[in-house]
Formats: C-alpha cells, structure tokens, sequence
C-alpha cells in the first residue's frame, strides 16, 4: 500500500487503494484496516479541514457500516498493529476525529465527508476504517480512499532572496547592538 499523489491546482489529491476490509471476527466496533501514513512535513493536514473519500470498490460480507478515523502518531510506526481478531490495537497511534462516514460493506458506492482536523497537531495522521459492532463475515471487500489538501506553502523568512540580517534596505536587516 502506498499514497498515490496528483497535483490539482493548488491542491494535492491523495489516494491509497486496496485497502483490505478483513474479518473482524465478532461483533465489536474495531478498526479492520488502516491507510499508509501521512507526514505533516510533506502534507497540509493539520490543524485543517479537509474532505476524505471511501469509495468501496469490492463488496464485503454481511450488511456492515463501515466509518473513518483520523489517527495520529509521533511516528509512522505500525509496530503492535493487530486487526480481525475481534478487537483491534493500534498502540502506536491515536484516533482523534471520528468520521461517520456510513460506507455500506455489502454494496460498492463512493460516501464522501469533511474531516476536521481544526487543532490536531503530529508529525504522523493516516485514516483507519472501523466498522460499527457488526462482525464484517469475510476478507473480500476493497477500498480506496482519497484525501486533499493545500499545497505546503511555507514562507521563507528572506525579502527578494535576501536572508535574515542583510544589508538593512532588504531582508530584517543587521543586528542594531
């Protein structure tokens, strides 16, 4: 599994596809599958809003509904992941925003919904899909999941290329001490 990068404009569209939604062996409400990870160096999501697609591409067993999650982390660390087993771990992320993004495992459809990342901060986000206390039966469906965001648009700190502490008609200009 790997993102998929496209630039639209100002934009960069995200998608990861083939995510597996496997077993998850009982009736709890658990993750069953998760995205690759996102590093905020490279991608504007946080502290943003920014819209997620689901789109299933292969149906699942049983009637279940599938939701997202936002989960960060201090690394892109999946060390301890464990999913179908009628619980799920995940004990080097956290989850931070819930999506009820409603995505029906027993058809193929695209669900889409705003993520609201407004005051989530980490070097590390990526998107898991629970499902919603229904045992999912099999390991047959498939997702893929598309996110954008802003283009990075970092500032240097320069005037016309002149960097901190140039020759006082351009830049900040020199230490007055």
């Amino acid at each position: 599994m790997a993102w998929t990068e496209q630039r639209v404009g100002d934009y960069i569209v995200l998608s990861e596809s083939g995510l597996v939604l496997a077993d998850n062996a009982g009736t709890n409400i658990e993750i069953v599958t998760v995205s690759s990870a996102l590093p905020s160096a490279k991608y504007n999501w946080a502290n943003k809003k920014f819209p997620l697609t689901v789109d299933k591409t292969t149906v699942a067993g049983a009637a279940v509904v599938v939701d997202a999650v936002l989960q960060t982390s201090s690394s892109d660390a999946t060390t301890g992941d464990v999913m179908g087993t009628a619980s799920s771990v995940t004990p080097e992320w956290t989850d931070d925003v819930d999506v009820d993004i409603n995505v029906a495992s027993a058809g193929t459809a695209s669900h889409s919904k705003e993520v609201d990342a407004s005051g989530v901060y980490a070097p590390y986000a990526r998107i898991a899909l629970k499902t919603a206390g229904t045992d999912l039966t099999d390991a047959a469906g498939r997702c893929t999941v598309k996110l954008a965001f802003l283009a990075n648009q970092n500032v240097p700190l320069t005037d016309t290329g002149v960097a901190i502490g140039g020759d006082g008609t351009t830049g900040i200009g020199p230490d007055p001490s």
